[in-house]
């Protein structure tokens, strides 16, 4: 979610970088309006060109063949529109190497500007050079594109000329389909020479793949049965088979009769009987013994019929019986004489198979040298009718090729043909609009860089989050009109006027020209303002660091020189004394009094007598009776080289003590961190540190390296005060509560 502070942040940053997006957009934005000068009017055309892909298909077969345009193909296409053949095809045609648009001077906004200064090259290209520029230009200004899915595809082309820039789309689109055709033809051409010479070569290889055959024939005496393509031996072969199954079938037929008839022999007795089974009539089918087995029924039915009548023995019963033997032995004669019918049809019947047999060995034998000249023979003649096929697929393909010659097709055609141009360029509201857009977004782009680059103070909050440390206070910048220099000489003066008439220097030059970058002093004439109100921000927050009311000696530094941390000192200094606080300011910068200076204690003891014990306390302090402070002032002429011991020194930490009796606060203006180690020398005799910074321009490196430098400074830190701030930016940079601070200035 996007957190309204983040946002107001960010426009604050806008706002505060107002001028650099103003500046970074203006310049954008006339540079598209120089563009819109400079820039050629161009004019565009467009023709349509659609890929039939149902069109009537006069091909050639098989490799020939032209299968159907798909998506790749119609990408394809629309490369081949954009070819370096079909633009010569236009430039010929067009005579674009004579026109001044193609091979001239090129027609860029850079180049119309070096023409304009008369910058521009003159030289007499050649013939070729005019035609490769011609056709480099006329590819510059051509598009080729496809709508959509579909098949149709779209040629534009830009020109400076609205009727040429269509003249050259519909010749783009021309060209391209006679290339096509011509690029067919020419295919086909060459495919038809080809065929031709191939044919030739075709046609010798089948006649001596067939000449091959026939003289393998003759040479080895294979003779082939016409009707089936077989072999003659191979033809009695297989009736040979044939009939020696059929031998085999008649021999197994034969034993099974005489098998039968065996059987019915062995019996010996009821042969009558036994005939008369209809297995074995079926096997003796013989009009004899069919006409004695009914004779024997009959008599043995008559025989029967006595039995009953007469009885067994009776005389007509017992001939009966003879009659039915005899039959018998007519009927077992019969047999025999059937059974070596059968036994002698079974001796041929093995004769002929072993006949049919042996023929058939000696033939399989002797086919041996046969097959395998067969199995040439059907080599040669397979390559004999391989070589016949491809003959007739050529020449069957050539003859197409003839044909095709006479029917050149291509798959695209125009459907709408490019007329007058439009203008297309240059777009006055698209580069306008595009111009300031880019240069907004230029023009934040460098706002941000710049802000993330900018590393100095310019916010509490940046302090606090950086630093993580407490920013105290913001002191204003006042302008000198405001009451900056003239304040601290009036300031000044009053503080010289109220000291004893043998302790009034005069004020030197220094003390005129007012503290660094015109900071305010405390005036009773503005007690209200934010100056004030800041100030008194620290001395609340000295006393809130104070445990017990004792006297805490707050030490006044910063990172770097120039930054008012001496004017800090004098105002704390003064809004504790306003506030009936016992007060004493020690100037502890030895090596640059700037308060001593600006007071005009250049004749008074200093901070180093009273180290030194040439002189006692109450000589050096001297008092400024309308303000209510007491100050211990620094040499300004004979510097001392061991600032930092003389700090640190013991007589240094006795006199902090011994003050601690005499008054509720002490401030010691300290040198700045990091030029010198004075701070960090005599850090440890300090209760409490405020360290000063100058608003844009101390930066929060300067900041980290002068807190780290020291750890004693760092752990009895009580906060960061901003120094020289711009209350009108502070508006859009933080919520510090400054919309009435001009009331207070006024009231």
């Amino acid at each position: 979610v996007w957190s309204v502070f983040p946002f107001r942040d960010v426009v604050r940053m806008l706002w505060r970088r107002r001028r650099i997006i103003a500046s970074v957009a203006a310049a954008i934005l006339l540079l598209a309006i120089t563009y819109l000068v400079l820039a050629p009017v161009r004019y565009t055309s467009t023709a349509s060109m659609i890929i039939d892909t149902k069109r009537a298909q006069f091909v050639l077969a098989d490799t020939l063949a032209e299968g159907q345009v798909d998506q790749a193909a119609v990408s394809s296409q629309v490369e081949t529109i954009r070819s370096e053949k079909v633009a010569q095809k236009v430039v010929r045609s067009l005579q674009l190497d004579a026109d001044p648009e193609f091979v001239g001077v090129t027609t860029s906004a850079a180049s119309t500007l070096l023409g304009r200064l008369g910058l521009a090259a003159d030289y007499a290209p050649s013939a070729e050079a005019l035609f490769r520029r011609a056709v480099a230009s006329f590819d510059g200004g051509l598009k080729v594109s496809r709508v959509g899915s579909s098949y149709v595809v779209d040629i534009s082309y830009t020109s400076l000329d609205r009727n040429k820039a269509a003249k050259i789309a519909n010749e783009t689109a021309e060209a391209y389909i006679n290339d096509q055709l011509d690029a067919k033809l020419e295919g086909t051409q060459r495919a038809s020479s080809w065929l031709q010479q191939r044919i030739g070569e075709l046609r010798q290889q089948s006649s001596d793949a067939y000449q091959a055959v026939q003289n393998f024939k003759l040479e080895n005496n294979l003779i082939i049965d016409p009707s089936s393509g077989k072999l003659s031996t191979d033809r009695e072969l297989d009736e040979l088979t044939s009939s020696l199954g059929r031998a085999r079938a008649d021999v197994s037929q034969a034993q099974a009769r005489l098998d039968r008839i065996a059987a019915v022999l062995q019996s010996n007795s009821g042969i009558a009987t036994g005939v008369t089974d209809q297995a074995v009539a079926d096997q003796l089918n013989n009009p004899i013994i069919v006409r004695l087995r009914q004779q024997y029924l009959d008599t043995q039915k008559t025989e029967a019929d006595y039995a009953t009548r007469y009885g067994k023995n009776h005389q007509s019963t017992v001939s009966m019986r003879v009659e039915m033997a005899g039959i018998e032995r007519a009927i077992s004669e019969e047999v025999k004489r059937i059974a070596e019918t059968y036994k002698s049809d079974l001796e041929i019947a093995k004769t002929r198979e072993q006949s049919i047999a042996d023929r058939t060995n000696a033939l399989f034998q002797n086919s041996g040298k046969d097959r395998q000249l067969q199995v040439k023979l059907r080599e040669l003649e397979t390559g004999a009718t391989t070589y016949k096929t491809i003959y007739e697929s050529f020449l069957n393909r050539y003859t197409q090729a003839v044909q095709q010659q006479s029917f050149p097709s291509t798959e695209a055609r125009v459907i709408t043909r490019a007329y007058s141009g439009v203008k297309t360029a240059p777009r006055t509201t698209v580069t306008l609009l595009f111009g300031a857009l880019a240069g907004l977004g230029l023009g934040i782009a460098a706002a941000l860089a710049r802000e993330v680059l900018d590393r100095v103070i310019r916010t509490r909050a940046q302090v606090e989050r950086t630093l993580g440390v407490a920013c105290l206070a913001v002191i204003p910048r006042v302008s000198p009109g405001a009451g900056g220099a003239g304040q601290l000489a009036s300031l000044a003066r009053r503080l010289t006027n109220s000291f004893p008439a043998a302790m009034r220097p005069g004020l030197d030059e220094s003390s005129q020209s007012g503290p660094p970058g015109g900071l305010s002093l405390l005036d009773e004439r503005s007690p209200f303002s934010a100056t004030a109100e800041a100030l008194r921000s620290l001395k609340v927050t000295v006393d809130l660091d104070s445990v017990g009311g004792e006297t805490r000696v707050v030490g006044v530094t910063s990172s770097l020189p120039g930054e008012g941390k001496t004017t800090i000192a004098r105002n704390l200094a003064r809004v504790t004394a306003q506030a009936g606080r016992r007060t004493l300011v020690i100037d502890g910068d030895l090596r640059h009094s700037t308060l001593s200076r600006q007071l005009g204690l250049a004749d008074r003891p200093t901070l180093i007598d009273l180290l030194s014990g040439e002189m006692p306390l109450a000589d050096v302090i001297v008092r400024d009776h309308e303000a209510g402070v007491d100050v211990i002032a620094a040499p300004l002429t004979a510097r001392p080289v061991q600032t930092a011991d003389i700090l640190s020194s013991r007589a240094m930490g006795n006199l902090l003590a011994s003050v601690r009796n005499s008054y509720d606060y002490v401030i010691v203006d300290l040198p700045p961190i990091l030029p010198v180690v004075d701070v960090r020398a005599s850090a440890h005799l300090i209760d409490s540190f405020l360290v000063v910074a100058q608003w844009g321009r101390t930066t929060i490196d300067d900041l980290e390296r002068a807190l780290a430098s020291s750890a004693t400074v760092r752990d009895r830190l009580l906060g960061i005060v901003v120094n020289q701030a711009d209350l009108a930016a502070l508006r859009h940079l933080d919520d510090y509560g400054y919309r009435g601070s001009q009331y207070y200035v006024k009231g």
